[in-house]
């Protein structure tokens, strides 16, 4: 086999070490269980200083090119330039992924005991499918966790993770900025009616400001922590090895409390030496699944699950800790779609995934729309008095699903500080729950209650929507809205469908409209809250196996002596960003917890 370039080399020996045969080393210091954002993290780290020996298990495949992966579409090679990527790589592609289109051609790489929710399954976890947004939390999320874990201890594996994940809101090779028009729109808004401020998203005080976006990506392509941090360890040490499509069973004890090494799916054991540890990063659904699957959990759940052949160890060596899988929360997320007036062609608020000069300008340059994720801007609302933001407000220029719709955006708005919270249910035929539009199979995750449950959430939530929605209403936002360059292209033309004929300003701009939802009183927006056709699931699930709960300050797991978590089921409170960023700087500072705890 010859190689076209270094990076070809690159890939083929990354993608040698992700196959490893069962001849390889038989024990291992660490085992960690899963290749998400955090797992990525924690095991480089771990390996870092070369004495130890560390083994990352990934249920799924390879999803980047350099992983291995080669997941592409029909026309990748039909526009010449660099075509070694796959739809996983390309920012512009992530939209398409999470639609319902994207779930159903890629089946293998997302969780299907998740039908109600999209849960990434591959090298990268969901790290690898989601719309990179990168930002730290606020000082005051980490008010309620344990000691050792305040907003200035974490602060440091912040900076390191925005760093090495090369985060900026211009991604494309020109230095250009597309698609920015509905993230325009959005910007006026939020200045001109809700008062924001300018804002560096690096900034964590966001208290009623607006910023660009900023994502994790290299060179026009996703980078995600376990390119930044797994892929340079694989390829410059030998004492650390991923196994991709090998999904574990059950933690295997000698003791009850003794991890001495994990089962796969296929009855293969791996070992750990002695003094090893291992380390659960399967994200924060099955990461507590994992758990109990093994004997660790509250009683009454191991006791139903045992009887459903779900609980894989003897009961000899059950650890019973009430924590497992409680207090799970997320983001809420809700949505309204606005539309513009009738617009020229030189505004655009919806990518043309079948304009051949995009698709030759990504393919030959790297730049274009295709080469950047598709939400330009962000906005932080504080509710009166607050000290850090409650909602997180977002335009997105996705693709078109209404072609009647082309001057449609969305907008969103996400809950950043929620209170709902629930406990984690798994499927079995003696359990009545809803596993969303499908009927439940056993090992399905039920479908979790977390969104806007209490009336604190509810009517804060009712509040922040209302106020949106008005703002782009405003009589006064057509005026000021006109003097853009890119709006003064609006043509005066009559748009019966969305009501956009009535009363125009001087300047002859129509006014922006919200069409969904087609009311805007209270009583019926807090309806439409909980009722949302997305059920309002942000995808940001946390708080499983929460820190100083389920495990001990170091991540160990509470009544074990060497098991550990390191990914967002530990979050004890959501913090107010995407969770990605706060989960991989967990997973680094999580190693220098685990790699100094005496077992």
């Amino acid at each position: 086999m010859t190689f076209k370039n270094a990076r070809e080399v690159a890939a083929a020996i990354c993608l040698s070490l992700a196959v490893l045969t069962r001849t390889a080393a038989a024990e291992w210091d660490y085992i960690v269980v899963g290749a998400g954002a955090s797992g990525c993290a924690v095991s480089s780290s771990l390996a870092s200083n070369g004495s130890k020996s560390v083994l990352v298990l990934e249920a799924g495949e390879p999803t980047t090119w350099d992983f291995g992966g080669r997941e592409q579409k029909d026309y990748f090679h039909d526009f010449g330039g660099d075509s070694n990527v796959t739809v996983f790589d390309i920012p512009g592609e992530a939209t398409l992924l999470l639609t319902e289109e994207g779930f159903a051609a890629r089946p293998q790489f997302w969780w299907d005991t998740v039908p109600w929710a999209a849960q990434g399954k591959g090298v990268g976890g969901s790290g690898a499918v989601n719309i990179a947004i990168s930002f730290s939390g606020s000082p005051e999320d980490f008010d309620g966790w344990p000691q050792g874990w305040s907003y200035d201890e974490m602060e440091p594996f912040y900076s390191e993770v925005l760093e090495a994940t090369n985060i900026g809101h211009v991604t494309s090779a020109d230095g250009e900025l597309y698609l920015h028009e509905a993230g325009d729109v959005l910007n006026r808004v939020m200045k001109n009616h809700l008062g924001f401020k300018e804002s560096d998203l690096k900034n964590p005080v966001r208290v009623n400001t607006t910023s660009f976006t900023e994502h994790y990506t290299k060179n026009g392509q996703r980078f995600d922590s376990c390119l930044a941090f797994l892929l340079p360890a694989l390829n410059t040490q030998d004492n650390i090895k991923l196994r991709t499509n090998s999904p574990v069973k059950r933690i295997v004890f000698s003791k009850r409390g003794r991890a001495s090494g994990v089962e796969l799916e296929n009855e293969e054991m791996i070992n750990l030496k002695e003094g090893g540890k291992v380390v659960v990063t399967a994200g924060p659904l099955n990461t507590p699944k994992l758990l109990m699957y093994s004997g660790i959990g509250p009683i009454a759940e191991l006791k139903r699950l045992h009887k459903n052949g779900l609980v894989h160890n003897p009961k000899q060596f059950w650890i019973i800790n009430r924590e497992v899988g409680v207090g799970v929360h997320d983001h809420y997320l809700g949505g309204m779609k606005v539309v513009a007036p009738e617009t020229s062609e030189n505004v655009q608020f919806i990518p043309d995934y079948d304009d051949t000069e995009a698709l030759s300008n990504y393919f030959n340059e790297r730049s274009g729309f295709l080469a950047q994720f598709l939400v330009p801007r962000l906005g932080f609302l504080a509710l009166a008095g607050r000290s850090a933001p409650d909602f997180e407000l977002a335009a997105l220029a996705q693709p078109r699903i209404q072609e009647d719709c082309s001057n449609c955006f969305d907008a969103f708005m996400l809950t950043l500080k929620p209170t709902s919270t629930d406990t984690l249910r798994i499927y079995t035929p003696d359990l009545n729950c809803s596993c969303g539009d499908q009927p439940c199979k056993v090992g399905d995750f039920c479908r979790l209650d977390v969104y806007l449950t209490n009336e604190k959430d509810l009517s804060e939530a009712t509040l922040a929507f209302r106020t949106f929605m008005k703002a782009f209403q405003n009589e006064g936002f057509k005026a000021s809205l006109a003097q853009e360059a890119a709006i003064r292209e609006y043509r005066i033309q009559k748009h019966g469908a969305f009501g956009c004929s009535r009363q125009k300003d001087l300047r002859g701009a129509c006014q922006f409209q919200v069409v969904v939802p087609p009311f805007d009183d209270a009583a019926s927006i807090r309806a439409f809250l909980t009722d949302t056709p997305s059920g309002g699931v942000g995808l940001h699930f946390a708080g499983s196996c929460s820190l100083g709960r389920c495990t001990d300050e170091n991540m160990r797991v509470k009544r074990t002596e060497n098991v550990f978590v390191a990914d967002s089921s530990v979050f004890p409170e959501p913090v107010r960003a995407h969770n990605v960023v706060t989960s991989i700087a967990v997973g680094r500072k999580a190693a220098f917890h685990i790699s100094n705890f005496d077992t």
